[in-house]
C-alpha cells in the first residue's frame, strides 16, 4: 500500500498566499493554520513517515488540493489604503539635495516648489539666477518632519549663494548676509537674526576695530564680496557723512542713521532682506 503524500511546498506556499488574501471561513482558517504547522516542522526535520505512514496533522497532498479549492472560492478581502501625511510647510532638503518649498494653496491643497538655480553669463562674468518653479504633489515626495531645512542649513546657503533660500531674494542687508536669511523668513521660520553689532561682529571681526580707526579710513570685505571701504561705501551704508573727520565711532556718534546706531548700541532696525 503506498502512503499518502504530504502536500508540496508549492500547494503550501499557494494555500498560505490564499489564506492571507481571502476572506474565508475563520474556523476552516484555524484547521488549516494548524495543519501547516504540522506540514513546516515535519518538512524542516525532513521524515515525513513514521512506520510507514505520514504523521497525525500533517497536511497531505490531496487535502492541500481541497483547501486551495476551497480558499480559492471566497472573495478577496479588500486592499487597506495606504496611510499618507503630508509634510509640514517651509523649506525642506530632499534625497536629491534639492530645496523644496512646501505650502498650502488658497484651494488648501499641499503642493511643492524647487529651488533652481540657473547659470547666467554676464559682462565678464557668469552669475546664479535663482527660481521656484512648482513641481505640485510630486514635490512631496519623500519630505517629512525629518527633512525640514535647519537655521543652520539656511544659513549655509545663504552665505554660499548670497540669497535667502526661502524666498530667493538677495540678501544686501548685512545682518541678512551674516544671517544667510532676512528677517521676515527668520520670524516666519522661527530661525535666529543677528542685531547689527553681531553681523559686524562677524562679517568682520568686531565693532572694537572700526570704532578706533578714521571714519575716512574703514573698509572690510563682506560675504557679498565686495569691499567697502574709501570709496565712502561703508559709511553711507551707515548714514554717514564720505570724507569727514574723526573716528568711526564719532560718526557713529554724530549720525541720526537708525542703522548707525545699531552698530555700536543694537537698537531695532527697520525690517528689510
Amino acid at each position: 500500500m503506498t502512503a499518502p503524500a504530504p502536500a508540496t511546498e508549492k500547494q503550501v506556499s499557494f494555500l498560505k498566499t490564499l489564506l492571507s488574501e481571502r476572506e474565508v471561513d475563520p474556523k476552516f482558517a484555524e484547521g488549516c493554520a494548524i495543519r501547516l504547522a504540522a506540514w513546516d516542522t515535519w518538512h524542516g526535520a525532513g521524515a515525513w513517515l513514521v512506520d510507514g505512514e505520514a504523521p497525525e496533522g500533517v497536511l497531505l497532498k490531496g487535502d492541500a488540493s481541497a483547501c486551495i479549492e476551497r480558499a480559492l472560492a471566497a472573495p478577496k478581502l479588500p486592499k487597506p489604503k495606504p496611510t499618507y501625511t503630508d509634510p509640514p510647510e517651509g523649506m525642506h532638503k530632499n534625497e536629491a539635495g534639492e530645496y523644496v518649498k512646501v505650502y498650502t494653496t488658497r484651494n488648501g491643497y499641499t503642493v511643492a516648489k524647487v529651488l533652481v538655480g540657473t547659470v547666467v553669463d554676464g559682462p565678464g562674468e557668469k552669475t546664479m539666477a535663482w527660481t521656484f518653479e512648482y513641481a505640485g504633489k510630486r514635490g512631496l515626495k519623500g519630505l517629512s518632519e525629518a527633512t525640514k531645512l535647519s537655521w543652520e542649513e539656511a544659513k549655509a546657503f545663504g552665505k554660499t549663494y548670497g540669497i535667502c533660500v526661502n524666498c530667493a531674494a538677495h540678501l544686501t542687508d548685512e545682518r541678512s548676509i551674516y544671517a544667510g536669511y532676512g528677517p521676515v523668513c527668520a520670524d516666519n521660520h522661527g530661525w535666529p537674526y543677528p542685531s547689527m553689532a553681531e553681523a559686524m561682529e562677524g562679517l568682520d571681526g568686531g565693532v572694537a576695530a572700526l570704532v578706533a580707526t578714521p571714519a575716512e579710513e574703514v573698509t572690510y570685505t563682506g560675504f557679498d564680496g565686495k569691499t567697502y571701504g574709501k570709496d565712502g561705501k561703508v559709511l553711507e551704508l551707515y548714514g554717514l557723512a564720505d570724507g569727514s573727520l574723526g573716528t568711526f565711532a564719532e560718526k557713529v556718534a554724530e549720525a541720526k542713521s537708525p542703522s548707525a546706531a545699531d552698530l555700536l548700541f543694537g537698537d531695532e532696525l527697520p525690517e528689510e532682506e
